[in-house]
């Protein structure tokens, strides 16, 4: 019997230590998983904080838009590249685009060197297709443009637009809309239109463009841009992405009047949207 006693209170005993042990372990566990969610928490909120927007810099643009409402169609178009989230302010329609067209015949063009159908070497216009997309790019030569339009074909530009999705862009007349111009930006950008040595060769001639006089003249030393502007007598268009350390995004700003457009206008009205998408993703300091 002595025995019996002793084994039952050896039991009692080991079962007292497990019960203890049991919340035990689930307190360390409770207090485990807390703080991986608070660490997870921390995470969320650090990587929305580096990636926030100022929405009410943003919000400044459509009244930027109102000032203007009597005198000129504005289509305003903004995409965050970190986060892929998209703005619009103005006009939804398309615009003929005029010389920003030549970003879709350019990167027509580097789709085809990329699945070697075409080559930069290849005789265009009497030069090099390396050296016409230059003079497309940088001083916006519309010889250039045409030259290397009769390379690609309008068919293959309808074509290619379709394939990365610009929904609003006609080759045979020049028309897209702002969005559809963000959206190729955008591509560009991410490095999802064609290998990286030809997306930083059109990159590269893009951040030596002329006509500085709009977007890039409103942008500071410190900020990277790449841009591309059409003018005809009643428009001007900007388009740009611009990129300060891991922070960028798209800017397009098209804008047309019923007559001749008054070019004193333009560069205060794309400095004063430019300083708003400044403000809004890169801060006060910019």
């Amino acid at each position: 019997m002595k025995n019996v006693a002793r084994l039952l209170g050896v039991c009692l005993i080991l079962v007292i230590i497990s019960l203890f042990a049991i919340k035990g372990w689930n307190s360390y566990f409770a207090a485990s998983s807390a703080t991986n969610a608070d660490s997870s928490s921390n995470t969320a909120e650090t990587e929305t904080a580096k990636y926030s927007v100022d929405n009410t810099a943003l919000g400044d643009i459509q009244e930027i838009i109102n000032k203007y409402s009597n005198t000129m169609d504005i289509s305003i178009s903004v995409t965050d590249l970190q986060t892929g989230k998209s703005y619009h302010y103005g006009d939804t329609s398309s615009f003929t685009a005029a010389s920003v067209g030549k970003l879709v015949t350019v990167a027509t063009f580097l789709h085809e060197v990329d699945n070697g159908s075409a080559t930069l070497d290849q005789n265009v216009g009497g030069t090099t297709a390396k050296e016409e997309i230059r003079a497309m790019l940088v001083d916006s030569d519309n010889t250039a443009w045409h030259n290397m339009e009769m390379a690609v074909t309008l068919d293959a530009q309808q074509a290619y637009a379709q394939t990365i999705g610009l929904t609003a862009y006609n080759a045979d007349d020049n028309t897209m809309s702002s969005d559809d111009v963000a959206k190729l930006l955008t591509k560009l950008a991410e490095g999802k239109l064609f290998a990286d040595q030809y997306t930083q060769l059109m990159l590269g001639y893009m951040q030596q463009a002329n006509y500085r006089g709009y977007i890039v003249a409103a942008v500071p030393d410190s900020v990277t841009v790449y841009h591309k502007v059409g003018l005809l007598e009643d428009r001007v268009h900007d388009a740009a992405i611009i990129k300060k350390g891991d922070r960028s995004y798209a800017l397009v700003i098209f804008s047309k009047t019923g007559g001749a457009y008054d070019f004193s206008k333009a560069a205060p009205l794309f400095s004063s949207i430019t300083k708003d998408t400044l403000q809004a993703f890169f801060g006060s300091s910019n």
